[in-house]
């Protein structure tokens, strides 16, 4: 019998940038979903309704303590900005009850990645504040 699988095909180059390269060949730079993820952030309102706490100011410090952690590594980082991402996405329009149900998945993601670090990190803070937050604004 044969083994059809395909072997692993990760290339990892360092430079300005992070990339990683997937089965799939495509390449995801931290730089470049960091942009995507700042974009994102910077379109939440302000203030998205009485309960808000700062989740936009909590979703930057996030997005740069995720960037900015040494014990993350690159991969976990590009999977931890993509649910940032997400969660900003759904803080843009926090009616819509698919965006939310995102929200809710990227949320466990983030806290599942939390639980791989020291307690003492500022992305595990990020996450409790952001959680906290969500809870208030998206109502899960």
């Amino acid at each position: 019998m044969t083994d059809n699988r395909r072997q692993s095909n990760q290339r990892i180059s360092v430079g300005r940038d992070f990339n990683v390269t997937a089965d799939n060949g495509s390449n995801v730079a931290i730089g470049d979903i960091s942009g995507q993820v700042q974009q994102s952030i910077r379109q939440v309102p302000d203030k998205i309704n009485d309960h808000d706490i700062g989740l936009k100011n909590i979703l930057l410090s996030l997005e740069n303590a995720i960037k900015n952690e040494a014990k993350l590594p690159d991969p976990q980082k590009v999977i931890a900005l993509e649910q940032v991402n997400t969660i900003a996405k759904a803080c843009q329009n926090p009616k819509d009850n698919a965006l939310k149900q995102a929200a809710q998945t990227a949320t466990f993601t983030l806290n599942g990645i939390a639980q791989m670090l020291p307690t003492a990190t500022k992305i595990v803070e990020g996450i409790g504040k952001l959680t906290k937050a969500l809870a208030k604004i998206l109502i899960f």
